[in-house]
């Protein structure tokens, strides 16, 4: 059982090799600053072009045969359409995602709506096991409950150190706190606490640690555990489903909490477990999640093209390059006579010249202009 220790801001991330990572995340930072409207287009392009260029064939595959074993009488061309309008929802998770890391409170509430949150307020004494769904929304969606109603949220820590601290601190913006997947003490002790558990329950713990139940046309699905000894170690805690769903028409996020689940008859984790993945529960999740696969769909009279993607993230690109030279021009100009004072004014957009403006260009004030061209 590991206890959670979260990342910590290491002066190594700002070694060169990880400077790569820093320029993406900064262009990354100033393509969330467009309108939501603009957000929707290029992450439809990226996942046009995810679906065109085949990325993730070893996921879709595996996907493909879930869909398979679950719904056996559904069509191969009805599985390659959720499929494929799958691939095509992973570019806009991407944007989703930073959204949630990045975007402000005010912003966040702008574009979203919960419904039915007065389930978790009325029972926050009892300790709450907030369970999600792990749809492409999931993020955002805990980061829009987050500033209405903080909880602690479990993860699994990232294999990159600098993408972990990233990741944390972003999840932190709408959490009290993060715990390690394995640290199911840590779970136990803040929902006896009164806090509220976002808990995944598809967690992968090992087969020791897991029971077989039916799930859809599957009659033994291998499903974890966690579940039962969190309810067993708090049994007065509440057992409460989310979903966040993007909204087909592109006006935000719906997130709908639904009521406490009521485990007090079972006693076993098998009973539990068949529970937590019962056919009539899952049917409802993927008949609220299927209501989003409308808008993937290319709109009648529009054609999709690469250049989605291609343009607006060229643009932002080129403006941050040009931030860059002005600021660092600005500087060396507005300061004493110096040697790169006289290139800027003999060649100012000769090689050596633009290196000089790099140089001594302030990526704050850059990043900035950059965002406002």
């Amino acid at each position: 059982m590991a206890k959670s220790v979260l990342p910590t801001f290491k002066i190594e991330f700002l070694h060169p090799k990880h400077w790569g990572f820093w320029l993406a995340l900064g262009i990354f930072r100033l393509i969330l600053l467009l309108p939501y409207p603009i957000l929707c287009k290029i992450g439809n392009g990226l996942g046009w072009l995810f679906a065109k260029t085949g990325v993730g064939k070893r996921r879709a595959k595996i996907a493909k045969r879930n869909l398979e074993l679950c719904f056996p009488d559904w069509s191969e061309q009805h599985i390659h359409q959720i499929l494929h309008a799958n691939l095509r929802a992973t570019g806009m998770a991407i944007i989703e995602t930073g959204m949630a890391w990045i975007w402000s409170d005010r912003r966040i509430k702008k574009w979203s709506k919960i419904e039915g949150l007065d389930y978790l307020k009325d029972n926050l004494a009892d300790g709450i096991i907030f369970v999600g769904v792990h749809f492409l929304t999931l993020e955002l969606g805990a980061r829009i409950v987050g500033i209405h109603q903080p909880g602690i949220g479990v993860y699994r820590p990232n294999d990159n150190p600098l993408f972990d601290w990233v990741q944390t601190q972003g999840r932190l913006r709408s959490n009290k706190a993060m715990l390690d997947r394995k640290d199911l003490r840590g779970m136990i002790k803040a929902i006896r606490n009164g806090d509220i558990i976002w808990y995944a329950p598809d967690h992968d713990y090992g087969r020791k640690n897991a029971v077989f139940v039916p799930f859809f046309a599957v009659p033994h699905a291998a499903t974890t555990t966690g579940s039962y000894y969190l309810l067993k170690s708090s049994p007065n805690s509440k057992v409460i489903p989310f979903a966040p769903l993007r909204n087909a028409d592109n006006s935000g996020y719906t997130v709908t909490i639904s009521p406490p689940v009521d485990f007090s008859d079972l006693h076993d984790e098998a009973e539990i477990a068949a529970r937590n993945k019962s056919k009539n529960l899952s049917e409802e999740i993927a008949a609220e999640s299927s209501s989003q696969m409308d808008e993937l769909e290319p709109k009648e009279g529009i054609k999709l093209s690469i250049w989605n993607a291609i343009i607006p993230i060229g643009a932002l690109i080129i403006s941050a390059l040009i931030a860059f030279y002005y600021s660092g021009y600005s500087t060396i100009m507005g300061g004493e006579p110096s040697t790169a004072q006289e290139i800027m004014m003999n060649s100012p957009f000769s090689f050596k010249g633009i290196m000089e403006a790099f140089a001594a260009s302030d990526s704050s004030i850059a990043l900035f202009q950059s965002a406002l061209f």
